[in-house]
């Protein structure tokens, strides 16, 4: 009997000890036409403890794009978070989300990042959005592992738009 206490307190002491999991950040993705505007998400998974606040950096090419605007998503607005973003340079983003409150957000679309394209871009120009840096916090202030996963926007004829990937509206 007393080995197995002793054999539960270690398995209890190890499963406290085990490494966090990614909190994953990714970029989506957005096909438009030439000189229309482009709405592009930033996405959350949360397969371990979930965060209380996000501060993001992305950089696109700014020849290409301009930033028009970041909005929050559904997750953000569900917690009770706001978004804060500056441009730093053209082409450099800073992007804080945040509120005066402990709640946790759990996976989904954090914020939709607005962009105006470029009126005489080529078809099938891709311009890389980025995360060149990203933290994540928990309610109890502890640093979270982050993994984050770049995104694009594509300039596609129109009726490609239209017609979508698969051949069908």
């Amino acid at each position: 009997m007393r080995q197995g206490i002793l054999g539960l307190f270690a398995l209890v002491a190890l499963a406290g000890s085990a490494p966090a999991q990614d909190v994953v950040l990714r970029v989506g993705t957005a096909d438009v036409a030439a000189g229309q505007p482009a709405e592009v998400s930033l996405h959350i998974e949360v397969p371990g403890q979930a965060s209380s606040v996000i501060d993001i950096d992305l950089a696109y090419n700014a020849s290409r794009l301009v930033l028009t605007g970041v909005v929050p998503g559904a997750v953000a607005v569900a917690a009770g978070k706001d978004v804060a973003f500056y441009e730093s340079t053209p082409g450099e983003v800073g992007i804080v989300i945040s509120g005066m409150n402990q709640s946790t957000m759990g996976s989904g679309i954090l914020a939709c990042l607005h962009f105006d394209t470029d009126e005489s871009a080529d078809w099938w120009m891709h311009t890389a959005v980025e995360i060149v840096a990203a933290s994540a916090a928990s309610p109890e202030a502890e640093l979270l592992n982050v993994d984050t996963r770049d995104g694009y926007v594509r300039v596609a004829p129109e009726d490609v738009i239209a017609v979508g990937p698969w051949g069908r509206a």
